[in-house]
């Protein structure tokens, strides 16, 4: 189990690590992880799609984010923990979802009892559908409430010529312990995903299902597909 951190962003780069919840050992192997960086502002597409990127800064209760246009149909939010302000493991959990905010909050491993420090957050709101960004296409949608602690394939409704990259968050909060998510297998058609608690507290592992938001980008396919 575990998760992405980021520290030191800027204009240039940032720095990445794998970090284990604070009950392990913290000595991870290897992961490969998508990223995109992006401008903060708002953005509309040729295809008329919305989306937009920016900070705020969260805590260890939910709290509303409001986005900075409104959007036609309620987009997927995809967020990452920008700042170590508090270097325990921490993740990000997201709930009610509309056109126009959601709600976010700093979740630590279940046997911590102190609150984490507050740190800032990156997100992306970006509205489900199929598109061109540049050379790029993309495609952006929802499992609906299907992913649990159990392996789930998502397929993409793209014909694609290469594996693309993929970004992934839970757009809900229907299971309250601690958890994340973790993808394997990924192909230019699927990929597979999971929802996956942690242990501090206890072995059990079952989570409920939650809806999953993603992002899938990468070389467009050929012309006429």
């Amino acid at each position: 189990a575990a998760l992405v951190r980021i520290r030191n962003l800027n204009q240039n780069g940032f720095d990445i690590h794998i970090q284990e919840w604070d009950y392990l050992d913290g000595d991870h192997s290897t992961e490969t992880v998508s990223y995109m960086a992006m401008e903060k502002g708002t953005y509309t597409l040729d295809n008329g799609a919305k989306f937009e990127a920016g900070p705020f800064e969260a805590a260890s209760s939910f709290s509303a984010v409001a986005m900075k246009q409104s959007y036609d149909v309620t987009p997927v939010i995809l967020t990452q923990v920008a700042t170590i302000s508090d270097d325990t493991a921490v993740t990000g959990r997201v709930r009610n979802v509309s056109q126009h905010s959601f709600e976010y909050k700093l979740q630590e491993q279940e046997t911590t009892s102190k609150a984490h420090q507050p740190e800032t957050v990156g997100y992306i709101a970006w509205e489900p559908g199929i598109g061109n960004l540049g050379d790029l296409h993309y495609e952006v949608g929802t499992t609906g409430k299907r992913v649990k602690h159990q392996w789930y394939t998502s397929a993409f409704q793209s014909s694609l010529p290469d594996t693309p990259l993929y970004i992934a968050e839970m757009q809900t909060t229907t299971g309250g312990d601690t958890a994340s998510l973790r993808t394997l297998d990924m192909t230019k058609a699927s990929v597979r995903i999971k929802v996956e608690e942690e242990q501090s507290k206890d072995s059990e592992i079952r989570h409920t299902k939650e809806n999953v938001g993603f992002l899938a980008i990468g070389a467009a396919p050929p012309s006429g597909q």
